[in-house]
C-alpha cells in the first residue's frame, strides 16, 4: 500500500511538472491575459471553459489547415484510404498528398470539400526517367489534380550544370500550367551549399512552392533554418517530414515553413487535442465531430 501510495505521488507530480515546464504549445494556445477571458465570458454569458475550448478549437484549426496528410496509397486497400481520405474531411486538412493511382478514389471522396489533392511524383528517390516524369505530370494535370509534387533528380543537380536541372524544371513549369507545382528537392544528397543554390535559382524561376524532404531520415535542422532564411517571404516552403507530436509540428511552423506534410496528420490532432485539454482545465479533448 505504501508503494502504490508512493506511485500515486510521482504520477501526480509528474503530471504537475508536465503541465508547468515551458511548451511551444501552451506559449501557442495559451490566453496570458486572464482578465481578458473573464470579461469576454462575462460579454458573452458563457463560462471561461467554454470560452477557453473555443479558442483553443479556433487557434487549432489554423494548425490543421497547415497540415497535408500523406496517404501511402500503395500499401492500403480501397476502404483504408477511403477512410483516410475522410480523416483529412473530419479534420479539415489543407489537403492530401497521394500518388498518381489514388486519385480518382480521391477526386470522388473529395469532390464536394476543399481538401486539395495533391500527386506525389518521382518520389521517394527522384530518380525516374525525365521523360517519365513529364508524363506523369502531363496525367496528373489531365485527371484534375489540384497540386502536384515532383521530386528533382539529384544525381542530376550534383553531376551536371545547374542548368540542366533549370531546364527541366522550365519544362515541368510549363507541363504544369495553372496547376500549383511543388518542386521536392531530397536533403538527404544535399549539403546546405546545395540546397541554397538551387532555391536561389528555383526562386528566379517563378517556382511557387518547394518541399524539403529526407528520403533517407530526419532533415537536418541547420539546412532547414537555411532554406527558411533563403525563401522567406519570396516564397512557399514546406516540410515533408515524419512529425508525429504536435509540439514538433507547431515548433516547424512557427519558425518559418508554411506547410508541413506527414503521414502522421491525424496523430498530430490527436497529440494536440490532448495537450489543450490537459492546458485548459475541464475542457475535453477537441473533437471535429462536436457541434460548435
Amino acid at each position: 500500500m505504501e508503494n502504490i501510495a508512493i506511485n500515486n505521488v510521482t504520477e501526480t507530480e509528474d503530471s504537475v511538472k508536465e503541465i508547468n515546464e515551458p511548451s511551444i504549445i501552451k506559449d501557442f494556445f495559451k490566453d496570458e491575459k486572464e482578465q481578458n477571458v473573464k470579461e469576454l465570458a462575462e460579454l458573452f454569458g458563457q463560462s471561461e471553459t467554454e470560452l477557453k475550448k473555443e479558442f483553443g478549437s479556433f487557434k487549432a484549426k489554423k494548425i490543421y489547415k497547415k497540415l497535408n496528410y500523406f496517404i501511402d496509397n500503395g500499401c492500403k486497400l480501397k476502404k483504408e484510404l477511403i477512410s483516410c481520405l475522410e480523416t483529412a474531411v473530419k479534420n479539415e486538412f489543407y489537403g492530401v498528398t497521394i500518388f498518381k493511382t489514388a486519385l480518382p478514389i480521391a477526386k470522388s471522396v473529395l469532390s464536394k470539400t476543399n481538401v486539395k489533392i495533391r500527386v506525389l511524383i518521382n518520389y521517394p528517390l527522384g530518380e525516374e526517367d525525365y521523360n517519365t516524369v513529364k508524363f506523369s505530370l502531363k496525367q496528373a494535370v489531365k485527371n484534375g489534380a489540384d497540386e502536384i509534387a515532383v521530386m528533382l533528380s539529384s544525381f542530376t543537380y550534383k553531376n551536371c550544370d545547374l542548368s540542366e536541372t533549370i531546364k527541366q524544371v522550365k519544362k515541368l513549369l510549363k507541363i504544369a500550367k495553372k496547376k500549383k507545382l511543388i518542386i521536392v528537392l531530397d536533403s538527404a544528397n544535399l549539403s546546405r551549399t546545395d540546397i541554397e543554390k538551387i532555391l536561389s535559382a528555383l526562386i528566379s524561376l517563378g517556382v511557387r512552392s518547394i518541399m524539403i524532404a529526407n528520403a533517407k531520415s530526419t532533415i537536418d535542422r541547420d539546412l532547414l533554418d537555411d532554406a527558411i532564411k533563403v525563401c522567406a517571404d519570396k516564397i512557399f516552403l514546406e516540410l515533408k517530414d515524419g512529425v508525429l507530436l504536435a509540439e514538433q509540428a507547431i515548433s516547424s511552423l512557427v519558425s518559418g515553413v508554411d506547410f508541413l506534410t506527414t503521414e502522421f496528420a491525424p496523430e498530430i490532432v490527436n497529440d494536440l487535442s490532448a495537450k489543450i485539454s490537459t492546458f485548459e482545465s475541464g475542457c475535453k479533448p477537441l473533437d471535429k465531430t462536436d457541434k460548435e
